[in-house]
């Protein structure tokens, strides 16, 4: 196998190397013409530094045995694998003609809610095709998602992959491998994780789109790990308030820290990931043309895949296999689980609002207490039912009005502190902002009018009318010279401290 042609053309077997694709820490892609099948290639080698490096080539290798023969249209495909003449392995693989989602990141390229959530349906795809298989990807993040020209969405790079059965996420060395910014907490503690890892991965890759940034960002790897490990998310519409609520709820749950809190499996994402862009088509479209009936379509019950084992416990039960949280039925949409959230959310508010109720009527009950359960019921039931009675009322508003007639005295003498004069009317307190204009009526819905000559302050009382027999009249000093018919209740309380501020003359007066 000739690996130099001449000067200036490289051959890798039948392979023609036309110009270099990337270039990372451990390998080189480049893109290649087949002759043979006349077709455009990518070639992925490991770096010639690395070809003595026992991990680099274990991880080399794996990669290009898990991947060759799996067949999706959102999986990079690997068409075969090879050494060439000076030992550097290489294998053959599908050609994106596009870009990568963190190229498009960093463009900023405007992309439409249904077009994200298309993106991701995609990703979503090719991982469940890859778990069927038995593989999970390891490394999902957004240089790993390439875009095509058509809007095709391929993973590509599983030299982080593995087999369900092998050791978990770290290297033969012990070392937690992976991206930060997209690492699962389980995968950052380098504890045991599984194939919702990756779904935690995809969530904040999807995090990324919508916002526009990484959910969490720190100075160092180590630093970015932890915050997965124990910070909060960030709910996505507060860097991005336009985003979907229902948009919102799929970010969050894809990227719970437990993994028994996130998606169970690919079919259940998907189904809210496509009704989520459903919902977004139906919008940025607009419902239905006039006049043309559009019948609804008939729901596609998602594929069931028999569980290739029981379900994982949690990395936080550290080992202990526990129930997990029920999972919605198949087919219930996200409009459905709101509707049921919100009745929850009525149905506590009605408790809250009897307990209120029932301690409120408590006391007339306890008064009866000794006369039986009947009793006790028939005291609640009439406190309920039953208003106050009109002494109350009335006391209530006799009240009220003499602590609005002080408020305004005391304004009064704050406009004159201020001025060196008295008001001409209450609308001068208003002019000045001392009080309020509505603050003009006394308890009773009556007026309150300042009365400059003789300096006193009148409220029209019960009858609604100034000038009538039943007005509150008080002078600058808060003596009272004309009161209404005192209520029975404040007539036995008046007594007490707060009644006597409120009715004691202020002394240090003008």
């Amino acid at each position: 196998m000739a690996e130099m042609v001449g000067s200036s053309s490289r051959k890798i077997g039948p392979y023609t190397v036309v110009g270099s694709l990337a270039r990372g820490a451990t390998s080189e892609v480049v893109k290649a013409i087949d002759a043979d099948l006349n077709r455009v290639v990518a070639i992925k080698l490991l770096s010639r530094d690395f070809v003595k490096d026992p991990e680099a080539l274990e991880r080399f290798e794996r990669e290009s045995r898990t991947v060759i023969g799996l067949s999706h249209p959102n999986i990079a495909a690997i068409y075969e694998a090879g050494v060439t003449l000076d030992g550097q392995p290489y294998f053959v693989m599908e050609f994106v003609d596009g870009r990568s989602l963190r190229e498009l990141l960093l463009d900023k390229e405007e992309l439409s809610f249904s077009q994200q959530l298309d993106l991701m349906i995609q990703a979503a795809e090719g991982l469940r095709a890859a778990l069927n298989r038995n593989i999970v990807h390891r490394d999902i993040k957004p240089a790993n998602l390439m875009v095509d020209r058509e809007r095709r969405l391929k993973v590509v790079d599983f030299g982080l992959a593995k087999v369900i059965g092998e050791n978990a996420y770290k290297s033969v060395a012990g070392r937690v491998m992976g991206t930060p910014k997209y690492m699962a907490p389980e995968v950052a503690l380098g504890r045991s994780a599984d194939y919702r890892s990756d779904i935690y991965s995809l969530g904040a890759t999807f995090y990324h789109l919508l916002t526009g940034r990484p959910p969490f960002d720190g100075e160092t790897p180590a630093a970015v790990m932890m915050q997965h490990v124990n910070s909060p998310l960030p709910p996505p519409h507060l860097l991005n308030p336009q985003i979907p609520v229902d948009v919102c709820e799929i970010v969050q749950r894809a990227m719970a820290k437990d993994p028994n809190q996130r998606y169970q499996d690919y079919d259940e994402l998907l189904s809210d990931l496509k009704a989520a862009k459903v919902g977004r088509l139906t919008k940025e479209r607009g419902d239905s043309f006039p006049g043309v009936r559009r019948e609804p379509a008939a729901r596609e019950e998602p594929a069931r895949i028999e569980p290739l084992r029981p379900r994982p416990s949690s990395y936080m039960t550290e080992g202990k296999v526990v129930a997990p949280p029920p999972v919605a039925a198949r087919g219930d949409s996200y409009w459905t689980r709101r509707a049921n959230k919100h009745l929850r959310v009525l149905v506590l508010l009605f408790a809250v609002a009897l307990v209120a109720l029932l301690y409120a009527a408590w006391p007339a009950a306890r008064e009866q207490s000794n006369r039986g359960l009947r009793s006790i019921v028939g005291s609640l039931m009439n406190r309920l039912t039953r208003p106050e009675p009109p002494e109350d009322t009335y006391f209530f508003q006799y009240t009220a009005s003499l602590r609005k007639i002080e408020y305004l005295r005391l304004g009064v003498k704050e406009y004159v502190a201020a001025t060196g004069r008295y008001p001409s009317s209450l609308e001068d307190l208003a002019t000045r902002k001392i009080v309020g204009k509505t603050d003009f009526v006394d308890g009773f819905g009556g007026p309150i009018r300042y009365e400059p000559i003789p300096r006193l302050i009148r409220a029209a009382g019960p009858d609604g009318v100034l000038g009538s027999g039943d007005d509150f009249v008080v002078d600058e000093n808060g003596k009272f010279l004309n009161l209404p018919a005192e209520p029975e209740r404040y007539a036995l309380e008046k007594d007490t401290q707060v009644l006597e501020r409120m009715k004691k003359p202020d002394v240090d007066g003008p």
